[in-house]
């Protein structure tokens, strides 16, 4: 599905929920309390965490020598579930689970090829797991090149045919054709919005620019950018070390104390090892690059935890190994209730949430009534679809500033958070306030639902919308200064002086021509009065 004027719907999102096994559960709650997609979602995010974290069991399995201790094949799931935002972020509605799923798919599948099987089989069915990644995420895309360029690698050093590398191209060619052909078709770039300087169509140097600040405050990305070599060496070395210690600066999303304390477990499970260690290291320092020079939320980096814990429970198994037979039961129970007792202490958030959500879980508080205590917008949303039913003729809605535009059950033209360029490209081209009506209404929008909360109240936003109105040149400059740590050029004292601007949040304030619903997600005395 595309939705018109959103650059972002054209990433293919969601295939996973073609697995649609768990959220068949749902029909055996009484009717009033369906989940129904919405809340159903969940079930399969869960469900792919937990295929995620069977994969690490049986590639723990498989690498693990008999002389060591069996008795921990619990371990990768033990500590894959420690990693506090990982139980959380399976019950939320993200892809990234899914995602990974397919990741770590192709690294598995990928192993048993060079150093197990050799046959075509498993080459296929990592070419399989490749064209999942792409139809879930779109990172799938960075994900193929990482894992090309490991497998043409281990290729010429095990000398493996050429051949081998057919299905890893065109397996997840095939299976990702309906996106690219559809991208093709539709705009001329087949990975629309992204590459737009290479094949046009996509993102404009203001929306990269300011895309690539927004991604790289987390983690103080923007200032790695501008240390020197020496300085970017140590910030890398550190950086997991950071993550631990410092979640609110890594989106608030905790990769907790085991993940650095592992360190040694990692080294040893590594050490003088001939199964795939080489393949893992490769695949690992990848995924680490690609999450440290990018995009610093440890969510987007679940493939790089889970290959690092199934080798630290490598060295953990190791380690219980080499302990005499009589006392390896101990000391391999002992490791286990040290892992759940730090678990459970730095997994305050989960508990917290379990705590919110069982209302929900346990059939004492409906769906509606549950999000709604969540989300302070739900009451508007659905106050604005009742009177789309009320109406003789269903009006088209537009959303600005509204990121889940999933929580509306009927259609909806969307341009959510990611998409602020299209409103302050309206008031460019409009003459006046009324105009900007005018032309959203020439291009069929009967209503429009502005979530004020992500327009308009913070800063931040309203310096969004300053450059995505001003000067191209202008804004990328400012971007750029903001980004470096400098004061920009273009700030929110200079608003009066972009015309565009003005239109912009004077039409917010006013939207001639369209009426406002009486549910409010931002108080009329917290609004920029910009005229």
């Amino acid at each position: 599905m595309v939705l018109p004027d959103q650059l972002f719907s054209f990433f293919p999102t969601g295939m996973e929920m073609l697995m649609g096994l768990p959220l068949s559960l749902d029909w055996l709650r009484p009717e009033e309390l369906r989940q129904g997609l919405i809340g159903g979602g969940k079930f399969i995010h869960a469900y792919m965490a937990y295929l995620c974290v069977m994969l690490l069991v049986v590639w723990h399995r498989d690498l693990g020598d008999s002389e060591e201790s069996p008795s921990l094949d619990s371990l990768p799931p033990l500590l894959f579930l420690s990693i506090p935002f990982v139980p959380i972020l399976a019950s939320w509605a993200f892809v990234d689970f899914g995602s990974a799923l397919g990741w770590l798919g192709s690294a598995y599948f990928g192993w048993r090829f060079f150093y197990r099987t050799g046959s075509f089989h498993d080459a296929a069915m990592a070419g399989v797991a490749l064209g999942w990644s792409l139809m879930v995420k779109y990172t799938g895309l960075a994900w193929c090149v990482i894992f090309g360029l490991a497998w043409i690698f281990l290729s010429a050093i095990r000398k493996k045919s050429p051949a081998s590398l057919i299905p890893i191209v065109v397996i997840p060619a095939v299976l990702s054709a309906p996106w690219l052909l559809n991208n093709w078709i539709r705009t001329g770039n087949p990975v629309a919005p992204l590459l737009s300087g290479m094949f046009g169509f996509g993102f404009d140097p203001v929306q990269k620019a300011f895309y690539d600040w927004h991604a790289g405050m987390k983690g103080d990305l923007n200032g790695f950018r501008h240390l020197s070599f020496g300085a970017k060496a140590v910030d890398l070395v550190l950086l997991p070390f950071r993550a631990a210690l410092q979640p609110e600066r890594f989106e608030n999303n905790p990769i907790g104390g085991l993940i650095p304390l592992l360190l040694p477990a990692f080294i040893m499970g590594i050490w003088k090892r001939k199964k795939g260690m080489a393949w893992i290291a490769i695949l690992s320092l990848g995924c680490f690059l690609l999450w440290a020079l990018t995009y610093r939320d440890p969510r987007f980096a679940i493939p790089l935890w889970g290959l690092y814990l199934l080798v630290g429970s490598l060295g953990l198994r190791k380690t219980m190994g080499s302990i005499s037979e009589s006392h390896r039961s101990i000391f391999s129970w002992g490791a286990i209730a040290l892992i759940l007792i730090l678990s459970v202490n730095q997994s305050e958030e989960l508990f917290r949430r379990l705590y919110a959500f069982g209302p929900a879980i346990d059939c004492r508080i409906n769906p509606e009534d549950y999000l709604a205590q969540r989300l302070p917008s739900m009451r508007a949303v659905r106050e604005v679809e009742r009177k789309r039913e009320e109406a003789p003729i269903k009006p088209t809605l537009l959303l600005l500033g509204q990121e889940q535009s999933y929580y509306f059950d009927s259609p909806v033209r969307g341009t959510d958070y990611f998409d602020g360029p299209f409103l302050a490209g309206v008031a460019q081209e409009a003459s006046d306030v009324a105009a900007i009506s005018q032309r959203l209404k020439g291009e069929g929008v009967d209503w429009v639902f502005i979530n004020r909360e992500t327009l308009e109240a913070h800063p931040a936003n309203r310096l969004r919308g300053l450059w995505f109105t001003a000067n191209s040149e202008e804004a990328v400059h400012s971007i750029e200064q903001v980004s470096a740590g400098q004061q920009p050029d273009l700030n929110l004292e200079k608003a009066d002086e972009i015309p565009a601007f003005r239109r912009m949040h004077a039409w917010l304030i006013r939207h001639p021509g369209y009426i406002e619903v009486s549910l409010q997600t931002g108080q009329q005395k917290n609004r920029p009065l910009i005229e």
